[in-house]
């Protein structure tokens, strides 16, 4: 864990410099931010172990050629460590942020951006508890709006994401589950999701939904000791009828789903949850 004074000034990477964050004229590097247009990644790192850098990268490179920016060809490990370094984290866990900026973003007729402003900046993370993996997630599902049409992209501006977790918290819930326009499960506002019933598993499929790279891998830890993954279109019905929900991200890695909209799941399964984080994160958290 940081050593230093947990007040130190923020060091982050921009483009191409180590500058003190403060001094920057960034608006802001959270989701949620009308004023913050860019795209990014959300990154765990472990005593400097950076989780799914490749898979990060190539869902960034998609995104930005979608929008017709330029993602350079940078040495990215090099740019991490420095930042680690600086900012006396090399031996902590870490969210790592790469935002991708470029104030054209949300313009369909923008021209080829070759030089967008790159940041990469980094600060402590804290994972869930024990209790709080044992326990589960509580989720409400988002009936007021649908799933955005740029789901599929990391926008910082898409404060929807934002909006439907904080209506989450103030019922005293974890986060909310995310319906596309055709009433079916999308994702939750800050991950996947994959549920068990009869043996089989199951991961919501919609064109309202980020490609996620936690959930990719799982199943792929899945599939590795003979399980089938079916993705299909799926109701809230089905998730409060499996046998186990599960939600994924880069941070948490797997948490297990204990009710949805205050009625329980069927069953809670944190053994299956931790042997899938542990697989993923190769260590305990």
């Amino acid at each position: 864990m940081r050593n230093n004074n947990q007040n130190m000034e923020k060091i982050i990477w921009l483009d191409g410099d180590l500058v003190e964050m403060s001094k920057t004229k960034l608006q802001s590097l959270n989701r949620g931010d009308k004023n913050a247009k860019g795209l990014f990644e959300t990154i765990r790192v472990e005593k400097g172990n950076v989780f799914f850098l490749k898979e990060h990268l190539d869902r960034l490179g998609k995104s930005a050629k979608h929008f017709k920016i330029n993602l350079p060809d940078i040495k990215w490990k090099t740019i991490i460590n420095q930042v680690l370094e600086t900012n006396s984290l090399s031996e902590s866990i870490v969210r790592l942020k790469i935002v991708l900026a470029s104030e054209k973003i949300q313009n369909p007729e923008m021209p080829d951006c070759d030089e967008p402003t790159i940041i990469v900046a980094c600060e402590e993370y804290t994972p869930p508890s024990n209790d709080e993996y044992a326990r589960g997630w509580s989720l409400k599902t988002c009936d007021t709006s649908f799933a955005p049409l740029l789901a599929a992209h990391k926008l910082l501006e898409l404060c929807f994401f934002y909006d439907a977790r904080r209506a989450a918290r103030f019922d005293q819930m974890d986060d909310s589950i995310i319906l596309d326009s055709d009433g079916h499960v999308s994702e939750t506002s800050i991950c996947s999701l994959l549920f068990f019933y009869h043996d089989s598993w199951f991961a919501p499929d919609s064109d309202y939904q980020l490609p996620g790279i936690t959930s990719d891998k799982t199943i792929n830890y899945l599939e590795k000791y003979g399980a089938e993954v079916i993705r299909r279109p799926t109701s809230v019905m089905d998730l409060l009828c499996s046998d186990a929900v599960f939600v994924l991200n880069s941070l948490i890695g797997v948490m297990p789903v204990c009710e949805i909209d205050r009625e329980k799941v069927y069953d809670i399964d944190p053994v299956l949850a931790n042997f899938l984080r542990k697989k993923l994160f190769s260590c305990s958290v």
